[in-house]
């Protein structure tokens, strides 16, 4: 029963290690230059979400893997875009 237990704990933890990967550095200065331009409409959200996305981190033997999510870079952008005046 012990053992049920535990593995089931360990599940949760690797699930929520894998959901809330998080967007690393080169991604948000991506998202925060083209605020003004997605706003504007000179730029789509699809395009900017393409460009950031080429940053996502390979990591070594997956460790240190980072990969953003439509709902991470949605987050973010509407963070992004507060702080914008927007």
């Amino acid at each position: 029963m012990l053992k049920k237990i535990f593995l089931f704990f360990a599940l949760i933890y690797f699930f929520q290690i894998k959901i809330y990967a998080e967007i690393n550095e080169a991604q948000k200065k991506i998202i925060r230059s083209q605020v003004i331009l997605i706003h504007e409409g000179m730029v789509s959200q699809e395009t900017v979400f393409k460009k950031a996305k080429l940053f996502d981190k390979e990591g070594v033997f997956g460790i240190g893997k980072t990969e953003m999510s439509q709902e991470e870079f949605q987050q973010f952008l509407d963070k992004a875009s507060l702080h914008a005046g927007y």
